[in-house]
């Protein structure tokens, strides 16, 4: 299942952050746009974000 994906830079941790609404608490970060999309992406996979109902 894919998912929608927002990123943006943060002065304060001086990294990229990507948000995923559909998954809420799911925040990934990376020094490049390309690895906080990964690391979100890996989150996904890992099902550790995933609400059970």
């Amino acid at each position: 299942m894919a998912y929608n994906k927002m990123f943006y830079w943060s002065d304060d941790d001086e990294t990229y952050i990507t948000n995923v609404p559909a998954l809420p608490g799911c925040m990934a970060d990376g020094e490049t746009i390309e690895q906080s999309l990964k690391n979100a992406d890996l989150m996904i996979a890992s099902g550790s974000v995933l609400q059970k109902n």
